[in-house]
């Protein structure tokens, strides 16, 4: 992982694998360590013949967001922790029907 810098100040870190293989992309792994708390990623985009799939997945454990925004204007007091889990799949003919499916 290679680390973000202002100045003196680690910012955090991170590192994402991109696969492209004919018409499949592919992040997997996508990683994030940030002041605040850390994130996982990874996501799946195949458009194959008449099938079009997706599929996300992406974990945040107690983020403090807070430290970011006290990095953009020190002066901020907001603050406060996000978790997040999230997993979607996806199939359909087209990117608009991805949505409705």
């Amino acid at each position: 992982m290679n680390q973000v810098l202002s100045g003196k100040d680690e910012l955090g870190r991170g590192s994402l694998l991109v696969t492209l293989d004919g018409t499949r992309l592919e992040i997997d792994p996508m990683e994030a360590d940030l002041p605040g708390g850390s994130a996982q990623a990874r996501f799946l985009y195949h458009p194959s013949g008449a099938s079009l799939d997706l599929d996300l997945a992406a974990k945040v454990e107690e983020f403090d967001y807070g430290v970011l925004a006290r990095r953009i204007d020190p002066e901020s007091d907001i603050g406060g922790r996000i978790s997040l889990d999230v997993a979607l799949t996806a199939q359909g003919d087209s990117p608009a029907a991805l949505l409705t499916n």
